[in-house]
């Protein structure tokens, strides 16, 4: 539901860019904000961004062979997603959750937060 592009399988780590993103960016443009950020090996992982209205939400993928994005735009309503403007790990299940629009306790820096409630 809601991630059947990406193997999940095959995933390593996903970090959640908190905070808004231009979503003009596309793959260089969001590759280059991951770079600058991640200092680490990016391959297995993905990086998940949201838009500034919290109605679409792009990942990307980095694997062995190159870097793919994925983009899914809510038709209605918002993606519950958090505002602080750092970056966190989520598990699986929590990408799950978030892309079906629902609520889930995120963790940045080993601290847990609550996420807010955007409706």
């Amino acid at each position: 539901e809601g991630i059947e592009m990406i193997d999940l399988n095959d995933i390593d780590k996903i970090y959640l860019f908190t905070g808004n993103t231009d979503f003009r960016l596309g793959i260089s443009g969001l590759t280059k904000i991951v770079l600058s950020s991640f200092q680490a090996n990016q391959q297995g992982n993905l990086f998940v961004f949201c838009s500034k209205n919290k109605k679409a939400i792009k990942i990307l993928e980095f694997d062995n062979t190159g870097i793919s994005l994925y983009h899914k735009k809510l038709n209605i309503g918002k993606y519950i997603y958090p505002d602080t403007g750092m970056m966190g790990q989520i598990n699986k299940e929590e990408l799950k959750i978030l892309l079906n629009g629902l609520e889930f306790v995120y963790r940045i820096e080993g601290k847990t937060k609550k996420k807010i409630d955007y409706f």
